[in-house]
């Protein structure tokens, strides 16, 4: 599946200053308000199986609490979520260490350096669509999409099967390109917009084309901005690559010792500039400043993320024909620790982090949550494929797509369902297309549809 990505740099990410305004203002012709929410679709009630298909939560509560115990009190459950909380930041931040300001946007795909897919922001409370954006075009009949990304100027990035620059205050489109089959995209500061399709690299400013650079290795990993504005990713062997964010140039590399990456993630980057890379042997993680590998670990690991709060890296671990979600110390690797369900690995990913130790992720059609240091596992049935993320008071939206309607649900972190709504209905398509999370600075979720190219604003 052919996808986009946008990626803000770490400079923007830590030194935000603009907000974007609250989507109230006039859209421009071409856009699409709308004052209620779509109609609910039918809402799952069984669980599927539990622990890789081997067993099954048999005293498992309405609510989605394994063992029959009622969940316990918890941000995102209904009795403490209040409507007047939407658009405030409430929750802990994992993408920064304890002690840093909280970062508001969402600034690259699974939200940050760190690649949490949380936001300390509070999101929606009813899953109300306000604001909608076709990003097709006429010519295109591709439908690629991504995650909408919110840049450091308060610029909307819209990602379908073309990148739609949008207004933060006005929604009016400042402009568009159409990048064609297999890119990676990633907007860096100050937000200029970076291509990294099959065999090459193209840098934007303003819409505007900055450089072109032919690559000799095709690009299997997402894009990551560092902190001084360059770009970083790995190619399909075994390399790490930084490049100048502004002439393409390379400025390092490293070798990462380990062969052909089938899995494809950008870089996890800290906030003291370490990236860390899963590949399918290892965990590797390379210093920004002498090129070298600081450490690595034995791991057949998949969908990598940094909790900065705790200073560990969390993947899912896959052995033989399961997985489980283990996390290692990101200092060196160290405390290998598995949490106690397994799963079949099936499509399993990304992770995006809660708190008390809750980490969650989509895997053989269905939602999973799971409590490391626990043995609490919950689960829900989707359709097809399946994003994860968590707002600032612990609510895990996800979404379900089939081949004609993609719908949105909320759950409280122990995984009772507080709502699931329709967002979208289109032809039915060739093939089932992703659609994707992310919260705006505003508290506005934002859905993007693959399936018909177009982003969705959910509040409040």
């Amino acid at each position: 599946m052919n996808r986009h990505f946008l990626l803000i740099g770490a400079s923007s990410f830590l030194g935000l200053s603009a907000t974007i305004a609250a989507c109230s203002g006039e859209p421009s012709p071409s856009d699409s308000i709308l004052a209620a929410d779509a109609s609910p679709s039918s809402v799952p009630t069984s669980e599927g199986s539990v622990d890789g298909g081997t067993a099954r939560d048999a005293n498992a509560s309405a609510d989605g609490a394994t063992d029959g115990k009622a969940p316990p009190t918890e941000a995102g459950s209904d009795a403490s979520v209040m409507p007047t909380d939407f658009g405030k930041s409430l929750g802990i931040d994992r993408c920064v260490p304890p002690g840093n300001p909280v970062a508001l946007a969402w600034v690259r795909p699974s939200r940050c350096g760190a690649a949490t897919r949380q936001s300390p922001i509070v999101s929606t409370q009813t899953g109300t669509v306000v604001y909608s954006k076709d990003v097709s075009t006429s010519s295109a009949t591709l439908r690629y999409g991504g995650e909408t990304i919110f840049g450091s100027d308060g610029t909307i990035y819209a990602n379908g099967e073309t990148i739609v620059a949008l207004d933060g205050a006005t929604r009016a489109t400042k402009w568009t390109h159409f990048f064609g089959a297999d890119p990676v995209v990633a907007v860096g500061t100050p937000d200029k917009v970076y291509l990294a399709g099959s065999y090459s690299i193209s840098g934007f400013g303003g819409g505007t084309q900055l450089f072109a650079t032919d690559l000799p290795h095709y690009v299997r990993s997402g894009v990551a901005v560092l902190a001084d504005g360059s770009i970083a990713y790995q190619d399909g062997a075994q390399t790490l690559f930084v490049r100048d964010g502004q002439t393409g140039a390379l400025s390092w590399s490293t070798d990462l010792g380990a062969p052909w990456v089938a899995y494809s993630q950008a870089p996890v980057v800290a906030t003291n500039g370490t990236l860390y890379l899963a590949r399918d042997t290892k965990i590797v993680a390379v210093s920004p400043a002498t090129h070298q590998i600081l450490w690595s670990i034995p791991a057949k690991a998949k969908s990598i993320t940094l909790d900065e709060q705790d200073g560990r890296i969390y993947f899912i671990a896959r052995d033989g024909g399961y997985s489980r979600v283990a996390y290692v110390s990101a200092d060196d690797g160290s405390g290998l620790t598995y949490a106690t369900p397994r799963f079949s690995d099936n499509e399993a990913g990304p992770l995006a982090l809660g708190d008390n130790g809750w980490v969650y992720f989509a895997a053989n059609v269905a939602i999973h949550g799971v409590q490391m240091g626990t043995a609490n596992h919950w689960q829900t049935p989707v359709t097809s494929y399946a994003e994860v993320i968590v707002g600032g008071d612990g609510t895990v939206y996800s979404t379900d797509v089939s081949l004609t309607e993609t719908s949105v649900s909320a759950h409280t972190p122990s995984g009772a369902l507080r709502w699931k709504k329709l967002v979208a209905t289109y032809p039915s398509a060739s093939q089932r297309h992703r659609a994707y999370l992310s919260i705006a600075p505003t508290g506005h979720l934002a859905v993007s549809v693959g399936a018909n190219s177009t982003m969705y604003l959910l509040g409040p």
